[in-house]
This record gives C-alpha cells, structure tokens and sequence, in this order.
C-alpha cells in the first residue's frame, strides 16, 4: 500500500461514493476489497489490496494506514467481533483517524437494528484513539435506484414492503459520502453525526415521485411482515439478514424512522438532495 487512506466496501453502495468523491478532489487513497482481482481500478479507483473480515489479522495491511473508513458487511447480526478487531488493529498499528459507518437508531435502546454494530460503536468511542467518528445515516434513497429493491421496480414496476404508512427520511448515498469524506479528510467537531435528508416520505410518495422520474407507473403495495418474511426469504437473503430487516421496517411503522436531523446541512453548508432531485438524477436516461 502507497496512501494513507484506506477504504474498506469500496465496492458497495457508500463505499463506492467515497472513492468517487476523493477521485474527484485527486486524494490518493488505498481500497481494501475481498476479491481485488474483480476489483477494476480505472473504473473504481485507488490501488488495491486484499481485505475480509473473515481473516485472523490484519495488521500487515494496516501497518501504513493513518486514515480509515470501515463499514461493516450489510445486514450482518454478528459484525461487533469482525470490527472491534479491525479497530484494535488499527490503533495498534497507528491509525490517526477512523470514521465508522453505522445507522440511524443505532445508539437508541428502543429503536437499535443492530446491537452488534452498536457494540462496535462503544468499543471504538471507549477506545484510546482521540479522532473517531460515527456515521449514522437514514435509509439510502439508492436502495430504490440501484439497490435491494430496485428489481421489483424495473421488473413489476411496484414496491412491496411492510412499511405501512410510516415516513422515512431518506437520504442518498452522494450526500453520505460527501460527509464521510470530508471527515475523513479533515476531521470534524462532533464524533457522531446522524444523517438524514430534509423530507420524511411514506412509500407511497416514494412511489409516486419515481414513478414521474421514470415515466412509468410504480405503485406501492404494504404488505404485513409474515408476507415480507417470505418474499425475503425467496430473494435468497439468510434469517439474520431478514431479521435484521424485519426489525428496521418496524422502526418505519412505528414511526421511528421519519427523525430529520440539521448535521448534514451544518457539516456540509447545504440542504441535502431531495428524493425528487434524486430520482431525476436516478432515472434520468429513462
């Protein structure tokens, strides 16, 4: 490794718009991928080196990292012991900084999806390194674009969730990484951030503003959580998975998931992307 920046999920849905963003500020920085030979750099960016959670240790990779973006695998039940060995390796190694994506709700007792996530985050606020961050953003506008439900959309043009009437603040992956990169870059007054964007839709909204992006008619369809339990399942995803999920559409009915916060807007002087701006952006070339 050549760059003190390393990005870890360089391939997901975040991870992929951080290093869009520092390739486009012309920051060197590294990629930790599991399968670097599928990883194409003049497409992605970065140099490559070979990173999975699964392994013993890392340090041989870390040794040179000063900045480092971790995210977690998604919708993984059991990440607490596969992060807080990154974190302790890391630190070990000499990490200045670590910016930690996590999610809205994590830090709550009422509303947590993931307690083994906010395990992680504990171990890394009680930990000896001084610059770490917190990254808790809302549902990913792009989960509809390009994300877990985006066949549906292209394939039945419908979304079918079990979200009832509840509003959710989304808010798109772009915006996310913008404020990750900044912090990763420059550091930032506030250790955790909670990000959401300006608005809180129900499904229904969503499914009428992509539906006027795309030119076509996407209708939401609520359907109750034992239905949801099974669609997931035939979309192949495993029970801690659909758990996981399960646990988060209930913080949307409850109404849980509709908190618009001011950080993003203070951090980076600016409104988020609204999800009409989004889905014109999305389904542009429709």
């Amino acid at each position: 490794m050549n760059s003190e920046i390393l990005i870890t999920g360089a391939t997901g849905t975040i991870g992929s718009q951080v290093v869009k963003k520092l390739l486009q500020i012309g920051i060197p920085f590294s990629v930790g991928v599991r399968k670097p030979k599928n990883y194409i750099p003049q497409l992605i960016g970065g140099n490559t080196t070979h990173f999975d959670y699964q392994n013993k240790s890392h340090k041989l990779i870390l040794t040179k990292v000063k900045y480092l973006f971790l995210i977690a695998p998604p919708l993984n039940k059991m990440v607490d012991n596969m992060l807080i060995r990154v974190i302790d390796e890391a630190i070990e190694c000499g990490a200045k900084r670590i910016v930690l994506l996590s999610g809205l709700g994590n830090n709550s007792w009422l509303t947590n999806p993931n307690p083994a996530l906010r395990k992680a985050e504990l171990h890394l606020i009680n930990s000896a390194l001084d610059e770490y961050y917190i990254i808790r953003p809302n549902f990913f506008m792009d989960n509809f674009s390009t994300g877990i439900f985006s066949k549906e959309i292209n394939e039945n043009n419908s979304i079918s969730l079990a979200a009832a009437n509840g509003k959710t603040s989304f808010i798109s992956a772009k915006d996310i990484a913008e404020v990750i990169t900044k912090i990763l870059i420059n550091g930032y007054k506030h250790k955790e951030i909670n990000l959401t964007g300006g608005e809180a839709l129900t499904h229904q909204e969503v499914a009428k503003i992509i539906s006027e992006a795309r030119g076509a008619l996407v209708t939401y369809i609520n359907i109750n959580p034992f239905d949801f339990l099974i669609k997931m399942r035939k979309c192949g995803l495993n029970e801690s998975s659909i758990t996981m999920l399960q646990t988060l559409f209930e913080s949307i009915r409850c109404g849980f998931s509709k908190e618009i916060t001011m950080d993003l807007e203070v951090l980076l002087n600016r409104k988020p992307e609204s999800f009409y701006d989004f889905a014109k952006r999305s389904w542009s070339n429709i």
